[in-house]
């Protein structure tokens, strides 16, 4: 007889662990200059020598370069905790658009997703400042030559990246400002206490 497989339900409720927020903190919290830099980088923004620097010590980091891939270009995870499992492609909207128009989503969104690894790729690398890229945000403005679905998707893609790198800014941001989770004592310490009153 087959045994049966239990899993006991983990303690993490969002699709970053203990350690990814810890990272998070340590990286970011009140460092708005990383923001900046990792904004300037992305939406192909003039950069200075500072923002270099402050790239070079982002991507100086193995486990850094990990936690900016899964937060601006998130894959599905089997390990993800209930109802935290995405990917960019989840998130697109065709529900209730018709053929064309979800066909100009998606291949806007493809853009996206090709527009973000290429830099993630890059910053891994370590080949950021010199790279060449096959997509830039600023070309993708220049609809002549383009059919009106091209144009259209070019134009809703680079809108899209200008939106999904400020979002994941916040989202970083938010995290570095989280508090800190009590632990398994502590929470267990509280609960006596409270009982107690």
């Amino acid at each position: 007889m087959a045994e049966e497989k239990k899993t006991t339900a983990p303690r993490q409720i969002m699709r970053y662990t203990n350690a990814e927020v810890s990272l998070i903190k340590a990286t970011f919290k009140d460092n708005y200059d990383a923001f900046m830099a990792l904004r300037k980088y992305f939406l192909e923004l003039p950069m200075d020598t500072i923002d270099r620097q402050i790239i070079d010590k982002l991507i100086s980091s193995e486990d850094t370069l990990a936690l900016l891939r899964k937060t601006y270009l998130p894959d599905l995870d089997a390990k993800a905790p209930i109802h935290q499992v995405i990917d960019l492609y989840l998130t697109l909207d065709i529900k209730d658009k018709g053929v064309e128009q979800s066909f100009l989503a998606i291949t806007s969104r493809e853009i996206l997703i090709k527009f973000i690894d290429e830099r993630l790729a890059a910053l891994e690398e370590g080949k950021y400042a010199d790279k060449t890229f096959e997509i830039y945000l600023s070309d993708l403005t220049n609809i002549t030559g383009y059919n009106p679905e091209e144009a259209v998707s070019r134009m809703s893609a680079r809108n899209s990246i200008i939106h999904h790198c400020e979002q994941q800014i916040a989202q970083l941001q938010v995290l570095s400002l989280k508090e800190d989770e009590p632990s398994e004592e502590e929470a267990k310490e509280k609960k006596e206490q409270d009982s107690a009153k």
